[in-house]
């Protein structure tokens, strides 16, 4: 039978797992996001919308990393929390 330290280490592994995986997608959509956004912007290099759009795009791309790296900060920090309660 598991005991409390054991079922806590598995459900944070579930968790880290999740993250991960979630992380990995969100990287792999930026990833795609930027080559899409690299061609656009190389064929309408030098007009005033292509440079409106370029901001734009960065801005985005910029936000969506800040909030998952905030939420693997705070995943983490909660995650140490938990372990040291357990302990």
């Amino acid at each position: 039978m598991l005991g409390i330290k054991e079922i806590i280490a598995v459900e944070n592994l579930d968790l880290r797992l999740l993250i991960n995986i979630r992380t990995l997608v969100v990287s792999r959509f930026l990833f795609l996001l930027g080559q899409l956004g690299k061609s656009f912007i190389l064929n309408s290099r030098g007009s005033e919308l292509g440079n409106e759009i370029r901001m734009k795009t960065l801005s985005f791309i910029m936000k969506i990393t800040s909030s998952v790296n905030k939420e693997s900060y705070c995943f983490s920090k909660r995650n140490n929390y938990k372990n040291l309660s357990v302990i």
